[in-house]
């Protein structure tokens, strides 16, 4: 069975991942106590998953490391063999502990991505009708996964990480993809919504980085 963690940082490292105090609590509180509109509950995700990996040094690890969820917050993960959504998260109170479940053979960076997404599911956990009420465009489940998605992007593909990667020596999207383990369609959204497309067309001297992959 898969381990979920994608590196193993040094010491120095991991102190570095793992800012002092940081609890599930600490990511909740971020949330403002009264109602939200939409925009500010996908503001709230990015922030979350800032705060999350404000400590990273640019280029210290080739990806972020899942134990930035998993360690800190004793989240459990569990392969299940007959497990057919792309993840689903409960809360044992055996062991008074968040579990996620992840299928067993999903491809890795489905799996980093699925379980970020569940993560920011969990952040939210009692929150959910106050940040996403739905309106006349999205129903509140619209939300709560639009929202998701924007947290596991801004968590596993931080802004100044892949800025530091196209300085450095990233010329394409399959190499930002195998660099962040993340799915192909992630880095495209990523790079649009930095503008950092602009920066790898540039690089190609291509109109579409997306075509030379």
């Amino acid at each position: 069975m898969p381990r979920l963690q994608i590196s193993s940082p040094s010491p120095r490292e991991t102190r570095k991942l793992h800012p002092p105090r940081l609890r599930l609590t600490d990511l909740r509180a971020i949330a403002r106590s009264q109602p939200a509109t939409f925009e500010q509950s996908l503001r709230l995700a990015e922030r979350q998953a800032e705060v999350l990996t404000k400590e990273l040094a640019a280029g210290a690890i080739p990806a972020v490391s899942f134990t930035v969820i998993t360690d800190r917050h004793r989240i459990r993960v569990e392969y299940p063999l007959d497990q057919r959504l792309p993840s689903a998260g409960f809360w044992d109170t055996g062991t008074r502990q968040w579990v996620i479940e992840l299928p067993w053979d999903a491809a890795w960076p489905d799996k980093r991505y699925a379980l970020a997404q569940e993560f920011k599911r969990i952040l939210d956990y009692h929150r959910a009708g106050t940040l996403y009420p739905g309106d006349s465009q999205r129903t509140p489940t619209h939300q709560a996964n639009e929202a998701a998605r924007q947290f596991a992007d801004h968590l596993l593909v931080p802004t100044r990480l892949l800025r530091h990667a196209l300085d450095a020596d990233a010329d394409t999207v399959e190499e930002l993809v195998v660099r962040f383990q993340v799915p192909k369609s992630v880095v495209l959204r990523r790079l649009s919504a930095t503008g950092l497309d602009i920066v790898l067309r540039n690089k190609l001297g291509v109109a579409d980085p997306a075509r030379t992959s």
